[in-house]
């Protein structure tokens, strides 16, 4: 089975999504799962037709989620990218359990206050970009074990800020220069 991978732009703008689609990823089956709206999870088969609708439990009503990412078991990865309180910001570990619906495999809250700007999953390892638009600081934090209901924090640094996304390169062991920001 291929890798999940990011919808293409032209793939996302495809669903058929019936508020703003936020961000869309495409499972190894060719099912597209979309950010519908602020904090809603729409999964389309791979002829575009609706299955289902989940909405992220988010804190505050003007948390917006933008950083998603499905692995290679399905698992779908969602955390808060801006609005409200940062101080409830979280991110999430969903695993499907049947065709029909998620359940909640772990849940994160991100402390300091920070919001989750984007995620890549690499070797049971969640590099996530996360930024303070308070402090006008980023940060890159790696979370160890994620593929358990016990994820732990690794390390984190700071990054440069704004940051918006982030890239993993899997072929190289050298953290370093295995992170790129742009």
């Amino acid at each position: 089975a291929s890798p999940p991978r990011r919808a293409s732009p032209s793939r996302a703008t495809a669903t058929p999504a019936k508020q703003e689609c936020r961000a869309a990823v495409v499972d190894r089956l060719g099912n597209v799962y979309a950010l519908n709206g602020n904090a809603a999870i729409t999964k389309y088969n791979s002829e575009g037709t609706e299955l289902w609708t989940f909405n992220v439990p988010v804190q505050d009503e003007a948390h917006v989620c933008r950083a998603f990412r499905i692995d290679a078991l399905d698992r779908i990865y969602v955390g808060v990218s801006e609005g409200g309180s940062q101080l409830t910001a979280r991110l999430w570990c969903y695993q499907p359990d049947d065709d029909t619906k998620l359940s909640a495999f772990w849940v994160k809250l991100i402390t300091p206050k920070m919001f989750v700007e984007d995620i890549q999953i690499r070797e049971d390892k969640l590099y996530a970009a996360m930024s303070s638009p308070e402090s006008g600081r980023g940060y890159l934090v790696v979370y160890e074990h994620v593929t358990t209901s016990v994820p732990e924090e690794a390390w984190r640094r700071s990054i440069p800020y704004p940051v918006n996304c982030l890239d993993v390169n899997a072929k190289d062991d050298s953290v370093r220069s295995r992170i790129k920001f742009f």
